[in-house]
């Protein structure tokens, strides 16, 4: 197989919490020779109409996407879209209002541990977080940097975690509502890194894709940077035998993964050619009718 018909189906950029623009993403996907690349910006489409106008200019096949945190039992399940149409109005209505809730909740988050005695601002916290979608980590690091923490995990224990003085809970779409706004947006909803969310039984991860399923989930992440080889020969079957595309991607961050390749991954486990990308686009053609 040639560079020019590797993909990369699942990557971040400053949209979200990558370390490239979008525009620069295009760029360095087509410096490392890949065939197709979809850009999947955590809860955001903001950044695929630049990436789109770039990949034009350099005859790169981009699939528009987002990458959308949902709720699912107690688990937060990551929904991939592709083929998104990224102006659709519901879409960015939606995600526009869970940015607003974050950003609202990472100031109560401050006043919070103002009121524990914290000399804190918010200001210092997106300091810290630079291009990166701010978040509890940000905080942590200034509290480390303060000295009102001694290290990430005690910044944590004491302040940020589950059920701690500063925790303010998140704001997400249930797992259904996140598939259907895909749906509605003529993406092909796809579950991302199926190895990485805390389902170590066979059976109820088979029971929770049924379910998913039954919502309109029509495809899986196999490939993915994080998977071991057991993990993706064992997520294939499951896909086989679920009669669900298969998908792959490599999670690229740029720095803040800077372990992670474009296309290749991590220690060069991904580097999946055009087949796989023809079978995807097949059932999404499918899916529209």
């Amino acid at each position: 197989m040639t560079k020019s018909e590797i993909i990369d189906l699942h990557t971040h950029s400053t949209a979200s919490d990558g370390s490239l623009t979008p525009a620069e993403l295009i760029r360095e996907a087509v410096k490392t020779g890949l065939y197709a690349l979809a850009l999947t910006d955590h809860d955001t489409v903001n950044g695929n109409l630049e990436a789109a106008a770039e990949a034009e200019k350099h005859q790169l096949t981009f699939i528009p996407g987002v990458e959308i945190s949902c709720d699912y039992e107690k688990n937060v399940l990551h929904i991939l879209g592709l083929w998104i149409d990224f102006n659709n109005e519901k879409l960015k209505r939606t995600l526009s209002e869970l940015v607003d809730y974050r950003t609202n909740r990472n100031l109560l988050i401050t006043e919070r541990l103002n009121e524990l005695g914290v000399d804190i601002a918010y200001a210092e916290v997106q300091a810290v977080a630079g291009n990166e979608v701010v978040g509890r980590p940000h905080f942590a690091q200034v509290l480390v940097d303060k000295a009102a923490a001694a290290s990430f995990q005690d910044a944590f224990d004491r302040y940020l975690a589950r059920g701690k003085p500063a925790y303010i809970p998140k704001k997400r779409l249930t797992a259904s509502q996140g598939i259907s706004l895909i749906v509605e947006a003529g993406g092909l909803p796809c579950l991302a890194h199926p190895g990485q969310y805390n389902i170590d039984n066979t059976a109820d991860f088979k029971a929770m894709l049924t379910q998913l399923i039954s919502e309109g989930l029509l495809a899986v992440e196999v490939y993915y940077s994080g998977h071991s080889p057991q993990e993706t020969a064992f997520y294939r079957q499951i896909a086989n035998d679920f009669n669900l595309a298969i998908s792959a991607g490599s999670d690229f961050h740029g720095k803040a993964k800077p372990d992670v390749k474009l296309g290749s991954g991590r220690n060069s486990n991904l580097n999946i050619g055009m087949e796989l990308l023809k079978k995807l686009q097949a059932c999404h053609s499918q899916m529209q009718g």
